[in-house]
This record gives C-alpha cells, sequence and structure tokens, in this order.
C-alpha cells in the first residue's frame, strides 16, 4: 500500500514537473511561431516596398542619365551656332547632322534622333528611312512638356512610326541662347532622342528577382511599358488602381485577395510623373513564415535553444516594428507631394521660435506665399501638372533660404515661410527672391510680418496673411504687413 502511493506520489511528481516544464516550453514555442511569423511578414512587405521604391529610382536614373547626354548635344556650340539664325545649310547641316549620328550610335536602344527648329519642325532626322526632315512636331507630347518646363522633358511612350513599330519613349531637350545683354534664354530649337522602351525590361528582370516578382511600369498617361504579362501590340492601358495610386504620386503596399492572394506594392517616379507597381505571390513571400515554424519546432526539445531562437525572433520582430513606427512619424511630418515640412511642423517651430524671440528679444519675420491664378493653371492644364507646378516650387524655393529658415506647405498652393532672427527689410528681400525664381510661367504673391514682440504665432501669421491678400489684390507682388493688418477675408 506505501509502494502503490509512493508511485502514485512519484507520477504526479512526474506530471508536475512536465507541466512546468513543457507547459511553459510549447507556449514559448508557440509565441516564438507567432512572432517569427509577424517579423516575417513584416520583412516581406517591407522587402516588396523596398523593391518598388528602388524600381521607380532606378527607371529615373536611366532616363535622367538619358536626358543629360541628350543635354549635353544641344548644348554643343556647333548646335547652337547652326539653328542661331534659324536655318541650318550647307556645312552647318553637316555639323549637326554628325551630333545626331553620334547621339543615335552612343547609347543602346536608340530608335531615332532628330533636331528640330523653335516651331517644331525637324531639320535633321535619323535614320533618314524614318523621313523624319521637314515633319511638324508640335503635336508631340515631347514638344508640348519641352515648352511648358522649358526643361528637358521626357514622353509618355508611343509607338515609332517605321516598319517594326516599336514603343518609345522622347528625351527631349532646349537648344537656347542668352538675349544679348541680358539673362533671359531664347529657345533656337531642340535636340530630340526617341529610345525604345523595351531598354527597361532588363531593368526590371533584375529587379524582378528571376520572375519571383511581377513588375509593371507605366507613363504618366498609365499607358505599360514594362508588364509581367507581357505587352500587346500597340499602347495598353494599365488597369490597376494601384497604379493611378503611384501616378497620383503616393506609395505604399496593399494585400490583394483572390484565389492566389498576393502582395503589391507601388512607388511614383517622381521626376516623371510614372508610376511602378510590384507584385508577389503571398505564398512565395510568406515561405519563410512555414520554414520558421517547421525549425521552431523541430528545436522544441532543447529549452536553450528555444529560448534562444525566441528571443532572436522577438527582437527581430520589435526591430522591424520600430523601423515601421519611425517611418510612419517620419512621413506624418513631411508633405506627400512637395517633400516639405507639413503644416504640423510648421506649427510647432512657430510657438518654438515666439518662445525664443521673447526670450533673446531678437526679431524674427514669418510669409505667407501663394502662387497665382492657380485654379485657373489647374483647370487649364489638370491637376497632374498642377500637382508638378507644386512639386517644383518646392525645389526651386527651399536653397534660396538659410539652413535655420523654414518653408513649409501651409495648405493647396500656399506655403508659410519662418525667418528667425530676421528684420522685416531682409525678410522682404528673402521673400521677393522666392517669387522671383516661380518655375514656369507661374508667378507667386507673398505677405511678410515681422514679431511685435507681444502676439502668439496665430495673430502674427494673421497679419502675414492679411498682407498676403493684399498682394493678391494686384499679384505677383511682395507686400510688408502693418500693426493694423488683421485677416479679414
Amino acid at each position: 500500500m506505501s509502494r502503490a502511493r509512493d508511485h502514485l506520489t512519484g507520477r504526479w511528481l512526474v506530471l508536475l514537473l512536465a507541466a512546468l516544464t513543457l507547459g511553459p516550453l510549447v507556449a514559448l514555442a508557440w509565441s516564438a511561431v507567432a512572432l517569427g511569423t509577424t517579423g516575417v511578414t513584416e520583412q516581406a512587405e517591407q522587402t516588396l516596398e523596398a523593391s518598388a521604391t528602388l524600381g521607380a529610382l532606378g527607371v529615373e536614373q536611366q532616363l535622367e542619365g538619358a536626358a543629360d547626354l541628350v543635354t549635353a548635344s544641344a548644348r554643343r556650340p556647333e548646335v547652337v551656332e547652326a539653328l542661331r539664325d534659324g536655318t541650318v545649310t550647307g556645312g552647318e547641316l553637316d555639323l549637326v547632322e554628325g551630333v545626331a549620328e553620334q547621339l543615335f550610335t552612343v547609347r543602346k536602344g536608340v530608335v531615332a534622333t532628330y533636331v528640330t527648329d523653335p516651331a517644331g519642325k525637324v531639320v535633321v532626322g535619323l535614320p533618314s528611312s524614318a523621313g523624319l526632315a521637314g515633319q511638324e512636331m508640335r503635336d508631340q507630347d515631347w514638344y508640348r512638356g519641352m515648352t511648358f518646363t522649358g526643361r528637358p522633358y521626357v514622353s509618355n511612350v508611343f509607338v515609332f512610326p517605321s516598319e517594326a513599330s516599336p514603343r518609345v519613349v522622347a528625351v527631349a531637350s532646349p537648344v537656347t541662347v542668352l538675349q544679348p545683354g541680358g539673362t533671359a534664354e531664347v529657345v533656337l530649337g531642340a535636340v530630340v532622342v526617341a529610345f525604345d522602351a523595351g531598354t527597361l525590361q532588363s531593368f526590371a528582370n533584375t529587379l524582378a528577382k528571376g520572375g519571383q516578382l511581377g513588375v509593371t511600369i507605366a507613363d504618366r498617361a498609365g499607358t505599360a511599358l514594362v508588364s509581367p504579362v507581357g505587352l500587346p501590340e500597340g499602347l495598353s492601358h494599365v488597369r490597376n488602381p494601384l497604379m493611378s495610386e503611384a501616378l497620383a504620386g503616393r506609395s505604399g503596399l496593399v494585400v490583394e485577395g483572390g484565389d492566389q492572394p498576393s502582395l503589391a506594392a507601388y512607388a511614383p517616379v517622381r521626376a516623371l510623373g510614372w508610376g511602378v507597381l510590384v507584385q508577389e505571390s503571398r505564398a512565395v513571400a510568406l515561405e519563410g513564415a512555414g520554414v520558421l515554424r517547421r525549425a521552431v519546432v523541430t528545436i522544441a526539445a532543447a529549452l536553450g535553444i528555444i529560448l534562444l531562437g525566441g528571443l532572436v525572433i522577438l527582437d527581430r520582430a520589435l526591430y522591424y516594428r520600430r523601423r515601421a513606427e519611425h517611418e510612419v512619424r517620419r512621413l506624418a511630418r513631411r508633405d506627400q507631394l512637395t517633400g516639405l515640412p507639413n503644416r504640423r511642423v510648421w506649427d510647432e517651430d512657430l510657438d518654438a521660435e515666439v518662445e525664443r524671440a521673447r526670450r533673446s528679444g531678437q526679431p524674427f519675420c514669418v510669409a505667407m506665399i501663394d502662387i497665382d491664378h492657380f485654379k485657373a493653371f489647374n483647370d487649364a492644364y489638370g491637376h497632374l501638372a498642377g500637382d508638378f507646378a507644386l512639386a517644383e516650387a518646392a525645389r526651386v524655393w527651399a536653397p534660396i533660404l538659410r539652413e535655420t529658415d523654414l518653408v513649409a506647405r501651409y495648405g493647396g498652393e500656399e506655403f508659410a515661410v519662418l525667418l528667425p532672427q530676421c528684420g522685416m527689410p531682409e525678410a522682404l528681400a528673402v521673400v521677393d527672391r522666392i517669387r522671383k525664381a516661380t518655375p514656369g510661367d507661374l508667378t507667386a504673391s507673398g505677405g511678410v510680418a515681422q514679431w511685435d514682440g507681444r502676439e502668439t504665432g496665430v495673430e502674427l501669421t494673421g497679419r502675414a496673411d492679411a498682407a498676403l491678400y493684399r498682394a493678391k489684390r494686384r499679384r505677383n507682388r511682395v507686400v510688408a504687413a502693418t500693426a493694423e493688418d488683421v485677416l479679414v477675408r
């Protein structure tokens, strides 16, 4: 009887020890599996987002390199001199044809090269079999884009009129010369190179990691240049709402449902207004989760290994979470379209500057700047052109300011500028330089207010906005705020 009791006591002790050891071990193993799956999922998503971002940067760099090549040819002295008087004949024609021939052979994928006069009429065109000489190009996308921006321009994809009918992208650069005694440039013509859009396919193949990823590249009109399912004859539109998001200047990642769920990341090619879409089967993307699960189960008998594996997986999961949270905080302080600090950053920095000025007694100014007739511009050219104009304005305005200054997007087409340790004369000069640097045919108006030593940041901004409102009555000017200025609209 006593031995039976001892046996039962030992059995219960074994069961108790098993519960105290195997229970936590199993719980830890399942926790490790769950955390590992989360970590692998986050890693797969971030890798896919990085692929889309790198793809957009790669496309941008390839075409910017082509634009640099065309621009260098447009600045060649023989091209400028040949087009200066509006006619190209004799020896000048031979020199221009020589430049066109160099462009035709200097880079792989060149389908055609031509030089035009200011009206878009082809003066020299290669290959000669294409019959480009004498053709009018004013209705071409590249001519309109180059004329509007006054800078090198990459066109949307189009079918080149030749026997092979290749899809091409035209890269155009204006041939310009300074007006005598002035700083304004006169457009004498353009140098244009048509590149086979298929050259982007090799880049997409590298990005696709041997077919693991599906890569789609589309121009600003949504026309496909690269597609994982191949391209039909002619031009085809990318009918994917995620590509529309990329073309609108947004990036992100989603999980697409259906019979074969997939992860899809999209990113804009900001310099061109194009978009990149990268897709991957969810089963392939998360294949590592299954491998990790089997590994954790296999080594569950070794408590030390399980603990170590759990700690490693936990550390990686927390690492990816911290990275994601950091990125969310960063994006929350930036205007997505222009890349400038947003209204939230402006409010915080302005309040901090008011407190600093109260302690130091040093002056500072704020300015409100608004692009003139922006609604009419949007109505005439479309919202994509308006977005491009806002982004371009932010790009050229920011370098004018000091490192201690701040320019932020306040809302719509309105921008706010903070100028610490700056009096009214200096502030007016800075804002006037910003006004004069407004890109394209657009103009801007500004209002400047100097802190009076008592008012809040909101009141100071209101005076600057009131001065802006007075400036916009006559447009394209900068007005200093007075003590009586109160914003009443």
